[in-house]
């Protein structure tokens, strides 16, 4: 069969892949009775990848805030996991944690409504 020159296919994409995929793309292509590349060719222009979904800023503030809040309660639990008594300062660090905790639920509870 001859193609029109102007549908000739004349530009070259590599890909890298494991053996194992290559084997696995040339078994899919086989099945298909097509050439990998052809069988490439088509998934690439038939079918539509998604973009992996992501959060909202909002979301990523409260995960950013909730992640500084357990960096900050981790070594006040060890203290006290260990029967040590917490020091002032150590009680005042607590308590603003515990002030930002609720900050970030009523959020949520807000963003939510």
């Amino acid at each position: 069969m001859h193609t029109n020159k102007r549908n000739r296919k004349c530009v070259k994409i590599s890909v890298w892949c494991t053996q194992i995929e290559k084997k696995y793309i040339e078994i899919q292509a086989e099945k298909a009775g097509i050439p990998a590349s052809e069988y490439l060719r088509k998934l690439g222009m038939e079918s539509r990848l998604k973009k992996p979904p992501t959060l909202p800023p909002e979301v990523l503030a409260y995960k950013g805030a909730l992640a500084h809040l357990a960096g900050v309660l981790e070594p006040l639990s060890l203290k006290r996991q260990n029967g040590e008594d917490l020091s002032i300062l150590e009680r005042a660090e607590m308590k603003v944690a515990l002030s930002e905790i609720k900050k970030i639920v009523n959020g949520i509870n807000h963003h939510l409504q």
